[in-house]
């Protein structure tokens, strides 16, 4: 287990107690926590390590006292006794049944007293009341009971009369407290010391104390105090000790004062004229190995230590003279001639090794025990080391490490009372050295021996015989070339050390380190913080090292073993965070020690790395506590085994006789501690004599000669009496001891009466859903104090009461007194009425366990938390449209309800569409009034919207029934209709663009109209065609074919009549539509709509290139129409006679100049020796509307001669088609002359060769691939043989 020590904590805490404003305590015995509290307030006040090791001492006598007045076999060391001459009066108490609660409010209360007094003057006194008073309250503890009376009184009354007894025993122990400790005659030789100033030129005599002056001074407790410290307790050897006796003092005179000087054995270093001028002098190596030892708290200089026990601790020896000090402190590498230990004296396992630097460890040594700013001063600081080794798991209760454990109460006020009183006896004891021998400090001593020159070499400059003798490296002389030297040379021939730096070089503590280096000798400072440099009294012999030995003895005894719990104690430092003085360490450094007076052994060197103590202050101080230890403990154990015939223990079966108990026995078995004359039986009696209503003795007799047995038995009868007395008479122990009257006060009470309830009160009586958010609340008075940990339980029933409507909140409960009981509940909405409601109570019981003598409760309340709700609406109209707006804008309504309303409250009504309310329709406040308390009439009325068909339903706001159960948020079937939105036509579509001859006749051509919303089937909307033209006899509505298709969709048919007319830019206008609610659609117009186009197409103009053909002729036919036609469609020309073999014309061109001209070209290709005359006809042509053309004939068209040549094979060859589109393939046929040749080849119009491809033959056909050339004029080349071929 370890500690973390951080830089940021006001105090250096060895255990895992801390304190917060509400005093978080973790558990342990009573003594612990308020020895904890103390040690808080000595840290909140001046640093006066005397005052505080008397403080805890004193403190640890009424825990002791405290505790042992409970075992009267315990001898006490203050109560009932003359301590230095005051003798406190005690007159015994009785002895209770719970003896460890008295024990513990004793201490308390005593505690609170005592602290109270001692610390009410202290800088920082308001947070020590906090933790004090916090705790008080938290233990049930009055501290406004001042009361000293115990014998009238209880454990309280004790503790305050404890405290106060040892209160007015500290006003005349010799600390002068009356007069805040100060001195009556000790004044200083010396003028103080001006640290902001160098070196130390006023001072009078180098070997004697000489206080401090700083710019701003702080004490070790972190208080702004004057900036010249007076000497605090010269006069200390005249307190009244624990163990020490005058034997152990001499009264010495110095200057005219006397002074009482304990264990003055060894005398201080002197530096006197007659004096060694260099290291042979006594005073001069013990001062300057203190700068020397400064120098090794550099952490930049590489040298690094093991500190583990397995290297450091276990000293054998300790020096006796000038030569065995020089052997036991190493001047140049520090440290003392400790060797450690090979193993682990508890485990028999080796130690760890912790290699660190030297510098790290000797600046967490100097600060882990300077006991600074905020501290608990040394005597607490060791009362904080045995709360950590009782703290370890392995640590054993045993006192002195034999015997059983004891508890943990037992063994604290021991083990308190024993460091308490060395703590404060080696405080006198060493105090006393300091006010006689008034020992000068190094600070002083240092910068006036560095102020004098060098004592070393006459023959070298600034020599003095009272100048710190050289040491090469660290004692040396400025020269003119060192950086020493000043600007002027000022600095030559005077004292540099090599050392710690000092404040100079600390901005910020936090993150600077001085480090180590020359500087001057008159501007030294120790190791600690600028405002705090010195502590303010003198040097012999160092308190530090006797506290520590002399709390190290009181461990190992009261342990039963030198060593640590484990055989190791550890404090962790961690990296960077522990050091205050400046930044550090520069890694985790955790001190640990094997042996308690390892641990005080390293406090006194922490001493020298400081600066605060040469070596002459600590050994003196490490022998002087050593014996200090060894006597308190002797004394302190002496008492604790001092011990008298007594009453050890008195258990009684049963302290309460309630009425459970009727009808059985309680027994009380006393134990003595030692044999009783067991041959007569003592008297045995009760008071106040009403016990006997209930009590009777039944027998008394001796179990053995050490316990007693009486016997009681309990009637039946009722009876109410809380104290009791036990008294017995006539017990001893057969040696001449008799027991004076034993009294067992308050063992048992008497309470076999049952309480009662005397009233359960509410608020409401009808509970409803008003009562539903806030619950449920009724109070039970009771005609007795009862127990408030109990919870009571609740049971209720009645008539149609069969949920659960009352759950008993516990938690937003209490008991307001022990008589009253606020019982809330939750209440859950059961839609329900109860009449009556009964309640059975529970657990409810008196402060001494009785039950209730009438737990049901009759008709507390009664339940509506029904709501009503609107059972019937009644409408003057139910459907609302746009001619209502003007004609009805008011609609009569009639509301029925289930239940009796409150007719106070004119609810509102508004019509919900299933979405939003409806805003059209509002409520007339003024039209609204109550016809009797269930039916309500209301006008409702009507205003402009723009709604389409919407279902009303009837939402009712605000209503109440009678018990103020509000409406129901239900929606009430109305049976009303909305529409006040006109119905409009989202589009409408003719069947076609152009009316044309395809649709003449009747139903062909219609339009289909769409509506927004669903429209009135019997009413038929009129669709009128408009145009500048008349078309009443072209397009005729027909009513009667024309209907609906669906709701929204209307469909009307219209005749066409062939008028052979054209007309564009026909306009329809929609109008008389009505929707179901019968609103009128919206006119609906569009000016553009369809054309009408019946005229049919003809043909205007027919010309031809020539009217008489021969072979390879060709003909070009130019026809022109009245209108546009549609290009797409391919007039067809017929020929009379119809065209025949031999003849063939090929038609070699088809092309629409634009949509009313038509060029086709012809070329003959064949023909025979008979001539031909050919008439045509054009037909099927349609224009762009559809209309057919008129069919246009001409006779005699052309001709054809007849051909008067011989015709051979090879102009029998035919190709055909020959017009075809790219990739068509064409057909060549001829006779035997074609057989020869499977190539044909293709030329263009210009004669250029373009492809040459194979031929399939099949017969005398020959089938090309497909052809993909683009279109223009061809020449198709076979053996020789040409043929045109026309690609479009």
């Amino acid at each position: 287990m370890k500690l973390f020590l951080l830089r940021f904590k006001t105090g250096l805490l060895f255990c895992c107690l801390f304190f917060t404003a509400e005093f978080g305590i973790a558990q342990h015995s009573v003594a612990h926590d308020w020895n904890e509290i103390l040690l808080e307030a000595i840290r909140n006040d001046f640093a006066r390590p005397t005052v505080h090791a008397r403080n805890l001492f004193h403190h640890s006598i009424i825990a002791y006292d405290a505790w042992a007045a409970y075992e009267p076999q315990r001898d006490t060391y203050f109560l009932g006794k003359t301590t230095h001459g005051y003798h406190c009066d005690y007159a015994g108490i009785n002895i209770p049944l719970d003896i460890e609660s008295a024990r513990n409010e004793t201490i308390s209360y005593a505690s609170y007293f005592f602290i109270k007094s001692r610390y009410q003057n202290s800088p920082d006194y308001f947070h020590t009341y906090n933790l004090m008073y916090n705790y008080m309250v938290q233990h049930g503890y009055n501290t406004n009971n001042l009361s000293t009376d115990y014998i009238n009184g209880g454990p309280a009354e004790f503790g305050n009369y404890l405290a106060q007894e040892l209160i007015n025993y500290g006003y005349g122990d010799g600390s002068n407290e009356l007069l805040n400790y100060e001195n009556t005659y000790y004044t200083p030789i010396n003028p103080p010391l001006v640290m902001d100033d160098p070196g130390n030129p006023d001072i009078i005599d180098p070997n004697r104390w000489q206080s401090l002056t700083l710019d701003s001074a702080i004490d070790q407790s972190g208080n702004n105090v004057q900036n010249t410290i007076p000497f605090i307790s010269p006069e200390w050897g005249v307190v009244d000790p624990f163990a020490l006796n005058p034997s152990m003092y001499n009264t010495l005179s110095r200057e005219g004062q006397f002074y009482n000087v304990y264990f003055d054995t060894v005398q201080p270093a002197y530096l006197n004229p007659n004096d060694s001028s260099s290291w042979d002098s006594f005073y001069k190596w013990n001062h300057s190995l203190v700068s020397i030892w400064q120098s090794h708290l550099d952490p930049s200089d590489g040298i690094t230590w093991d500190i583990s026990p397995a290297s450091i601790g276990n000293n054998t020896w300790y020096p006796t003279d000038s030569i065995e000090y020089s052997a036991f402190y190493n001047l140049l590498d520090g440290g003392d001639p400790s060797t450690g230990y090979a193993v682990n004296p508890i485990t028999g396992q080796p130690y760890t090794p912790q290699v660190v630097s030297r510098a790290d460890y000797a600046r967490v040594l100097a600060e882990f025990w300077a006991d600074g700013i905020d501290s608990e001063t040394p005597p607490g600081h060791w009362f904080e080391i045995y709360h950590y080794v009782t703290g370890q798991p392995t640590f054993e209760w045993k006192w002195k490490g034999l015997g059983p454990q004891l508890d943990e109460l037992e063994y604290d006020v021991k083990a308190h009372l024993a460091l308490g009183g060395a703590m404060h006896d080696a405080a006198i004891s060493a105090w006393s050295l300091k006010g006689y021998y008034d020992y000068i400090r190094p600070v002083s001593s240092i910068r006036y021996m560095t102020g004098k020159g060098q004592s070393s070499d006459p023959l070298l400059p600034s020599y003095d015989p009272h100048g710190i003798p050289l040491l090469t490296n660290f004692i040396e002389l400025v020269d003119s070339l060192d950086p020493l030297a000043g600007n002027t040379y000022e600095n030559v021939g005077k004292i540099k050390l090599f050392t710690w730096k000092g404040h100079e070089y600390i901005n910020d503590p936090m993150i600077d380190v001085a480090g180590v280096g020359w500087i001057l000798g008159e501007n030294w400072w120790p190791y600690q913080r600028p405002t705090f440099v010195t502590p303010p009294f003198a040097g012999f012999v160092s308190g530090h090292s006797t506290y520590s030995r002399a709390a190290a003895e009181i461990m190992e005894r009261i342990t039963g073993s030198p060593y640590f719990p484990g055989g190791l104690g550890e404090f962790d430092a961690p990296q960077n965070e522990f050091l205050q003085f400046e930044e550090g360490p520069s890694t985790n450094i955790t001190l640990q020690w094997a042996s308690y007076r390892d641990a005080s052994d390293q406090c006194s060197l922490s001493r020298i790395w400081g600066g605060i103590h040469p070596p002459i202050d600590d050994i003196p101080g490490r022998m002087i506590g050593g014996q200090v230890g060894e006597i308190c403990f002797n004394k302190a154990d002496s008492i604790f085994s001092n011990s008298q015939p007594a009453l050890v223990s008195s258990i009684i079966s049963d302290t309460i006789i309630n009425s459970f108990d009727s009808g059985s026995s309680f027994g009380i078995d006393l134990t003595f501690n030692v044999p009783m004359d067991s041959s007569g039986l003592p008297q045995v009696d009760l008071s106040p004599v009403s016990l006997y209503q209930v009590l009777s003795s039944n027998q008394v007799y001796w179990i053995d000669s050490f316990q007693l047995h009486i016997e009681f038995d309990i009637n039946n009868d009722l009876l109410e009496e809380f104290t009791s007395l036990i008294q017995i008479q006539g017990v001893d122990d057969g040696n001449g001891f008799h027991f004076p009257e034993i009294v067992l006060e308050n063992y048992f009470l008497v309470d076999t009466k049952l309480p009662e309830i005397n009233s359960i009160s509410s608020m409401n009586f009808i509970l409803s859903d008003i009562d539903i958010p806030s619950g449920y609340q009724t109070l039970i008075e009771l005609n007795e104090p009862c127990n408030m940990s109990l919870t009571p339980d609740f049971f209720f029933s009645g008539t149609n009461y069969f949920n659960s409507t009352f759950n008993h909140n516990a938690q937003n409960s209490n008991w307001n007194s022990t008589q009253e009981y606020q019982a809330n509940f939750n209440l859950a909405d059961f839609n329900e009425n109860v009449a009556s409601v009964d309640v059975l109570i529970q657990n409810i019981e008196d402060i001494h366990g009785n039950p209730l003598l009438n737990p049901n409760g009759i008709n507390i309340c009664s339940i509506d938390t029904k709501n009503p709700n609107p059972t019937e609406v009644l409408l003057s109209d139910t459907l609302i449209n746009i001619e209502d707006l003007n004609t009805n804008p008011q609609i009569d309504a009639t509301v029925s309800f289930d239940e009796a309303m409150d007719t106070t409250i004119i609810p509102e009504f508004v019509l919900y569409d299933g979405t939003d309310i409806h805003s059209s329709i509002t409520m007339n406040t003024f039209g609204t009034y109550w016809t009797d308390s269930s039916t309500l009439n209301t006008e409702l009325w009507v205003f402009s919207d723009t709604n389409n068909l919407t279902y009303l339903e009837l939402i009712c706001l605000g209503a109440k029934d009678i018990n103020g159960n509000a409406i129901n948020d239900s929606i009430t079937p109305s049976n009303l209709y909305s529409d006040l939105k006109e119905p409009h036509i989202e589009y409408a579509l003719p069947v076609v663009p152009v009316i044309s001859d395809s649709l003449i006749g009747s139903n062909l051509y219609y339009v289909d109209i769409s509506f927004n919303e669903p429209m009135e089937p019997g009413t038929i909307p009129l669709i009128i065609h408009e145009s500048n033209n008349d078309l009443s006899g072209s397009i005729q509505y027909n009513f009667i074919e024309s209907h609906y298709l669906d709701d929204f969709n209307y469909r009307a048919f219209f005749n066409i009549i062939d008028e052979n007319i054209e007309t564009d830019s026909i306009g329809i206008t929609i109008i008389h539509g009505r929707d179901f609610s019968g609103n009128t659609q919206t006119e609906h117009t569009e000016n553009l709509f369809v054309s009408l186009d019946t005229k049919n197409p003809s043909i205007v103009n027919f010309t031809t290139s020539t009217n008489s053909l021969t072979l390879g002729d060709q003909l070009d036919i130019s026809i022109s129409f009245d209108e546009e036609m549609d290009t797409n469609q391919i007039i067809q020309f017929e020929y009379d006679p119809i065209i025949t073999s031999p003849v063939e014309l090929i038609q070699t061109n088809y092309n629409w100049g634009n949509t009313t001209n038509l060029n086709i070209q012809y070329e003959l290709i064949n023909s025979d020796v008979n001539p031909h005359s050919f008439d045509l006809n054009i037909i099927e042509g349609t224009d762009k509307a559809g209309n057919l053309l008129i069919p246009f004939g001409v006779d005699s068209v052309f001709s054809i001669p007849g051909s008067l040549g011989i015709e051979n094979a090879m102009e029998s060859i035919q190709i055909y088609p020959n017009l075809i589109h790219s990739g068509d393939q064409i057909v060549i046929k001829g006779n035997s002359f074609i057989q020869n040749t499977d190539f044909i080849k293709i030329y263009n119009g210009e004669g250029k060769l373009l492809k040459s491809t194979r031929f399939q033959k099949n017969g005398d056909l020959m089938c090309s691939p497909p052809l993909h050339i683009e279109p223009g004029m061809y020449y198709v080349q076979i053996n020789n043989i040409t043929r045109k071929l026309l690609v479009i």
